[in-house]
């Protein structure tokens, strides 16, 4: 049913009707539920699989999946599409947008959150790009001359992102840390960087010192001196007048859940930044695999260096594939979901990001994007926004946390510990868990205890409780109960709320009385 009414929405929309909705269907449904999540469109995620993506986008990622020693696979995609964004630096969207890529991923320590930042080095440097990959952003001055060193083309993979975002955007770090933020965007966005005047004294003193380095080495061959220093004063004159012309930069950030989500609040969130990041919550620690892969695939190189080759100047895209791009464009853009108070900052880029990923992963089928591409791109990014969405309340949340968000990160803490086992886990270690999360991931558990210290009970039996209270309405939650033990079939049946269920506020209700 809600479906139904969101393909209702869409073709309002593209009728232009003033009145998208009668009354009472906006009862019924609303297209953001109430901690920002807006639902999803045409049903997007039927079919989707996260490590099948179409055509050589999934060869890689096969390959960096080999290769990890933890299984990451969220993080194995980044890595193909941060590998084809690269091969591909001069190709850009239908709509030319540039295919590079800025991505963070949040992770716990020892969990194989940088295992894909190895993969890529290691694959630039083999098919010999090496060159264009850099370590840290030193500062403003720092980022150009990276560009201008290294052919206006620069993936940045930096392991600490926190300190990085936390230094360009504090206001007592000197002015040349604090233009980082602003250059970057100029480098992601923009088709020129025009050097201020300091950018460009500084060059022509380097020049003049090249000058002088050609004169001594060339010292018995005048007519070689005179045609090197002419090209070299052509190419000042040329960066002079016209500044760094078609920049590519890219980066690959990591941080772990303590140091970065800081970073995802209210400030950043309307900035131009965040919303045209990838933002990834690595998966949790899984046991380490007895073997893994060493060699990259050679049919992954090959393959990578024929591209970088052959790259076109933009992808082209099928009919339905456009009809589609268009169906998310018009989606994002109703008024609900575009004018959020918190997350419309990230949702007016979602049409860009989804484009960006969909055209990247056309790079891997001879630069034609496919509907296949659309899809797998709109649910990837949707995703990200909704690791977005969660990092955000886990901050805001506190001791005067709202019902709703207490609800939130409640099943957000469930869904992170039943994961995608299939089978669940049982009752038992479930109220386990639950019990021993911290209160920052989840503020239930000072509630519970709170009220046990009040009422004298053990809090494993308040937990153990609640579970039971789950399998009560396990079917309108998307869970499954099978003999003791609990999986997840519906996240978002789960997740996606726009009101607390009754018995959660009623219980909620109860253990919150006579604080």
């Amino acid at each position: 049913m809600v479906n139904n009414h969101i393909e209702k929405i869409i073709e309002m929309t593209e009728r232009k009707e003033e009145t998208l909705l009668s009354t009472r269907d906006q009862e019924l449904i609303s297209l953001v539920n109430r901690v920002g999540l807006a639902a999803r469109p045409f049903a997007s995620n039927k079919g989707f699989s996260l490590i099948n993506l179409p055509d050589f986008a999934n060869i890689i990622t096969e390959d960096v999946l080999a290769h990890q020693k933890r299984p990451q696979p969220r993080l194995a995609c980044l890595a193909a599409l941060t590998l084809l964004s690269l091969v591909a630096d001069k190709t850009e969207t239908s709509t030319g947008l540039k295919l590079n890529l800025f991505s963070i991923v949040i992770g716990d320590t020892g969990s194989g959150k940088d295992a894909h930042q190895e993969y890529v080095n290691e694959v630039a440097s083999t098919i010999g790009l090496g060159h264009h990959i850099f370590d840290k952003i030193g500062s403003e001055k720092d980022l150009t001359l990276n560009l201008l060193e290294s052919d206006n083309k620069t993936l940045y993979i930096n392991d600490e992102a926190h300190s990085f975002f936390t230094l360009i955007q504090d206001k007592s770090s000197p002015a040349y840390i604090r233009e980082i933020e602003s250059k970057l965007l100029a480098a992601y966005t923009g088709k020129i960087i025009k050097l201020n005047g300091i950018r460009i004294r500084e060059l022509h003193n380097i020049l003049k010192a090249e000058k002088e380095s050609i004169a001594k080495r060339f010292k018995n061959n005048s007519d070689e001196v005179e045609r090197c220093c002419n090209e070299l004063e052509e190419k000042f004159e040329k960066l002079k007048c016209e500044g760094i012309r078609n920049p590519y930069l890219s980066l690959m950030a990591t941080s772990t859940p303590r140091e970065i989500n800081g970073f995802i609040n209210d400030k950043n969130l309307d900035s131009g930044l965040l919303a045209r990041c990838i933002v990834i919550k690595a998966d949790r620690r899984s046991p380490l695999r007895d073997s893994y892969k060493r060699d990259i695939d050679i049919n992954v190189l090959d393959e990578l260096i024929k591209i970088n080759k052959n790259s076109k100047s933009a992808v082209e895209p099928t009919e339905d594939a456009i009809e589609l791009l268009d169906k998310v464009k018009k989606y994002y853009d109703n008024d609900e979901i575009l004018n959020h108070e918190i997350f419309g900052g990230i949702y007016c880029r979602m049409y860009e990001m989804v484009s960006k990923i969909a055209s990247i992963l056309a790079v891997g089928n001879q630069f034609v994007l496919t509907l296949p591409h659309v899809n797998w791109a709109h649910e990837f990014v949707y995703k990200s926004v909704a690791d977005i969405i969660e990092t955000y309340h886990a901050n805001s949340v506190s001791s005067v946390s709202s019902d709703l968000d207490i609800y939130y990160s409640t099943m957000q803490r469930i869904v992170v510990l039943i994961g995608d086992n299939k089978s669940g886990i049982t009752q038992g270690v479930l109220s386990q868990k639950l019990s021993q999360s911290a209160k920052s991931k989840l503020p239930l558990r000072n509630i519970i205890e709170k009220y046990s210290a009040r009422t004298c009970q053990n809090p494993a039996n308040i937990f153990a409780f609640f579970i039971k209270k789950i399998i009560e309405n396990a079917e309108s939650l998307g869970i499954q109960v099978k003999g003791k033990k609990i999986s997840i079939i519906n996240k978002d049946l789960l997740l996606n709320v726009n009101d607390i269920p009754e018995w959660f506020s009623l219980w909620l209700s109860k253990l919150k009385l006579n604080k």
